[in-house]
C-alpha cells in the first residue's frame, strides 16, 4: 500500500468496556456533527471588548444542539478598537439516530440567525 509507517487496526467493544463500569456510564450511539463559524467564512462574531460572552447563548434551546463552546478570542489587526471577534463551534446529535447534513444545516442556520438577530454581533466581512 506504499505506507511509510506501520498501520495498526483495532476493535473495541463497547459492551464488554462499559461493563467494568458504573452504570452511570453511557456512551453515545450516535455520532456529534460539530460546525464552527470560522472555517465558513462568515464566522467570527465581534462582541463589545470587556463584555460577557454570555448573552450570546442563553436563549438558543435546540434539541439537536449539544454544546456551544468559544474556541477563538481575537482582537487584533482587522478588528475595531474596543471589539472582540468570536470563533464558535457548534455540536450537534441526536440520540435515536445519525443526523443528516441537511438537518444540521437547518438547525444551524437558524441558531446563527437567532444569535446575530439578539446580540447585534457583525458577522466577518459585514461592517462593523
Amino acid at each position: 500500500m506504499g505506507l511509510k509507517n506501520r498501520a495498526m487496526v483495532f476493535e473495541i467493544d463497547l459492551d464488554v468496556l462499559t461493563g467494568h463500569f458504573s452504570d452511570d456510564l453511557s456512551l453515545p450511539r450516535h455520532f456529534e456533527i460539530s460546525l464552527q463559524l470560522a472555517g465558513c467564512g462568515f464566522s467570527h462574531f465581534p462582541r463589545p471588548a470587556g463584555g460577557r460572552h454570555d448573552p450570546i447563548f442563553p436563549d438558543i434551546h435546540e434539541e439537536l444542539l449539544e454544546k456551544v463552546c468559544i474556541f477563538d478570542v481575537y482582537d487584533g489587526k482587522g478588528i475595531p478598537e474596543g471589539m472582540k471577534s468570536l470563533g464558535l463551534r457548534f455540536s450537534y446529535r441526536a440520540d435515536d439516530r445519525t443526523l443528516t447534513d441537511l438537518e444540521v444545516s437547518q438547525v444551524h442556520n437558524g441558531i446563527v440567525k437567532r444569535i446575530v438577530d439578539k446580540s447585534g454581533a457583525k458577522i466577518r466581512g459585514e461592517e462593523i
